[in-house]
């Protein structure tokens, strides 16, 4: 992207813009999050309470990847920035978990699928504490890379999970 010379007025303006969109969509995250968090008190059921996890989780992520957390909430604290993120990410890999042991598939596999599903969620506690004790300089990309490829393919079964349970009608 080469260098632009903008006026202050146009820089002003794009500015606005993006924290209008980041403002609704934020917006959606929460009334998302406490729309799930009334169902799971109201219903008493273990899937609104994966739901809730997963849409409180995406919330906090994306506060923390975009910067609107550190402009909106805790300020220009980088290293807790840094752990918020990596404790969201953590808490977001649970809660497509819990969403994927919830679904209604009919599968000769499905019950192992669940196993590692519950394994998988259970192991982001640790590492969820790992993330929350340890300085942000002793955090390696690598440990990152390890827990975020995870998730990735915890999303990706997940998503099979559902077309399959959604083939199946």
């Amino acid at each position: 992207m080469p260098l632009q010379i903008t006026s202050a007025e146009a820089l002003t303006k794009d500015s606005q813009s993006l924290l209008a969109f980041f403002g609704g969509f934020f917006a959606f995250l929460s009334l998302c999050f406490a729309l799930c968090t009334v169902l799971c008190y109201i219903m008493r059921e273990r899937q609104f309470f994966a739901y809730t996890l997963f849409f409180g989780c995406t919330l906090i992520f994306f506060l923390s990847q975009t910067g609107m957390g550190r402009v909106w909430f805790w300020g220009g604290m980088e290293s807790m920035n840094n752990h918020i993120g990596y404790m969201s990410g953590a808490g977001l890999i649970a809660g497509i978990c819990l969403i994927g042991q919830s679904l209604n598939l009919v599968n000769a596999c499905r019950d192992q699928v669940v196993i590692v599903l519950r394994f998988i969620a259970l192991a982001m506690i640790p590492a969820l504490l790992y993330f929350l004790i340890i300085p942000s300089d002793q955090v390696s990309p690598g440990n990152i890379r390890t827990i975020m490829m995870l998730g990735l393919l915890v999303a990706v079964t997940v998503f099979l999970m559902t077309v399959l349970a959604a083939y199946q009608g």
